[in-house]
Parts: structure tokens; C-alpha cells; sequence
């Protein structure tokens, strides 16, 4: 497989996780930025959160004020800086995000049985530790081998 196929591939098995846990009304982008709190626990701010998942800060106000309707997040003030807000999520938001996660789970692990063969599937574990080093890279590593 050649490498520029691989960002597209990414993307597609990445859609098919997130397609295969919505659960009830949720978006894809919600669930991101549900996923993106979780994540960034204390610090989840809107900026961090927009950073995150590559959003638009307008984009991100939206989703916000969408997921604080449903009930999913809180927004609130920090102590001791109160010009930031943090973002939270609700008891309802994490109960949802964890049924989203288990539902991506249960879907990778039944397709990952069903169509690798063993040794198939210890490959697929190995490249876990690869897949994160590619994750990890920024901008800035690109910067600096200029």
C-alpha cells in the first residue's frame, strides 16, 4: 500500500468507529468534543478543545452550546482566573460517551475476530505503539527538521 493511501484510510476506519457508536441524536463532532473533555480532563477549555479536534472556535461555540442544551457538559468558571471557562462533562454526558466507547469497542474488536487471522491480528497490535508515535507528531517536530 502506497503512504498517501494511508491518511485516507485512517480517516475512513476512524468514520466507521464513530459512525458505529452514535448513540441517540449525537453527531460525530459531538462526539469528539465529548471524547475531547473526557481527555483533556481539568484543562478542557474551549481553546484546548478546539486544538483538539481541529475545530473552528465558532464551530466549537456551537457544538457547546448544542451539547449544554442537551444536558451533556457544564461550562463554568475557573478558580482562580475567572476570565477562562471550563467544559465538563454532565453525569448524562459521561454515561452517553461511555456507550459510545463501548459501542466503537465492541465494534473494532468483532471486526478485528471476524476479519483478521491471529497472526493478522497480533500485527495490527504491534503497529498500535507506531500509530501513537505518528499521533504525536506536531507541527513544531516539522518545524524543527527544516
Amino acid at each position: 500500500m502506497k503512504i498517501a493511501n494511508y491518511g485516507a484510510l485512517l480517516t475512513l476506519i476512524g468514520r466507521r468507529l464513530k459512525r458505529g457508536a452514535q448513540v441517540g441524536q449525537l453527531s460525530l463532532n459531538e462526539m469528539l468534543v465529548m471524547s475531547a473533555v473526557e481527555q483533556l480532563g481539568k484543562e478542557a477549555t474551549p481553546s484546548a478543545i478546539a486544538a483538539h479536534v481541529s475545530l473552528r472556535s465558532s464551530n466549537l461555540a456551537e457544538l457547546l452550546s448544542d451539547l449544554e442544551a442537551k444536558g451533556f457538559i457544564v461550562r463554568r468558571q475557573a478558580l482562580p482566573d475567572r476570565r477562562k471557562t471550563l467544559v465538563e462533562l454532565s453525569l448524562q454526558g459521561l454515561r452517553i460517551l461511555k456507550q459510545c466507547q463501548k459501542l466503537q469497542t465492541d465494534w473494532l474488536r468483532q471486526a478485528i475476530k471476524t476479519r483478521l487471522t491471529p497472526d493478522e491480528q497480533n500485527q495490527l497490535l504491534a503497529t498500535g505503539t507506531l500509530l501513537e508515535k505518528l499521533y504525536a507528531y506536531t507541527e513544531a517536530d516539522c518545524n524543527a527538521k527544516s
